[in-house]
């Protein structure tokens, strides 16, 4: 810090000071995501292979608050929205607090988890909602960067093949 004073010269009478403190701007740490696992659906240690994916799978994804503020997680199967999770600013304060914490005790953050049914489909028409074939499994993690829009800060994704039992539906 620096201390300014100003006299005036033609009143000795009129004179003052003022302090100023230059300090470093905080750093900014980004948020972060990744897939942590994708297991069959309510079996942590039951893995998936990534080449035959059927049925219902568990997304688990590992979310790092950094010092940003955390709107949202978006899970995508291909470019198809598969599930979400919003944060209220209470929500966000709440994680980036368990982050902290789980840093300072040196213990595992709790991922964030998603229910995935690979072999969804509509059942008035039959249409599938994802056909068998290749598709990245992704995460996108939003952030508040301003009061008025959210930005995506981080993508992570995953390669399966989804191998669901081909049929029909029929009602006679």
């Amino acid at each position: 810090g620096v201390a300014i004073c100003a006299a005036s010269t033609v009143d000795a009478n009129k004179k003052g000071c003022a302090s100023v403190a230059v300090t470093a701007a905080a750093q900014v740490v980004p948020a972060t995501v990744s897939i942590q696992s994708i297991t069959t659906s309510g079996n942590l240690n039951g893995t998936v292979n990534p080449a035959a994916v059927t049925g219902a799978i568990d997304v688990r994804a590992n979310v790092a608050p950094g010092t940003e503020t955390v709107t949202k997680i978006v899970v995508l199967v291909g470019t198809t929205r598969a599930d979400s999770q919003t944060f209220s600013a209470a929500q966000a304060a709440e994680l980036r607090y368990a982050a902290d914490q789980a840093a300072e005790t040196q213990s595992a953050f709790p991922p964030v988890l998603f229910a995935i049914n690979t072999a969804k489909f509509n059942a008035t028409t039959g249409a599938p909602t994802w056909v068998n074939g290749n598709y990245n499994v992704s995460v996108q993690l939003y952030t508040s960067g301003s009061a008025t829009a959210a930005r995506s800060t981080a993508t992570y994704q995953t390669p399966l093949s989804f191998t669901n039992t081909d049929g029909f539906v029929v009602t006679t």
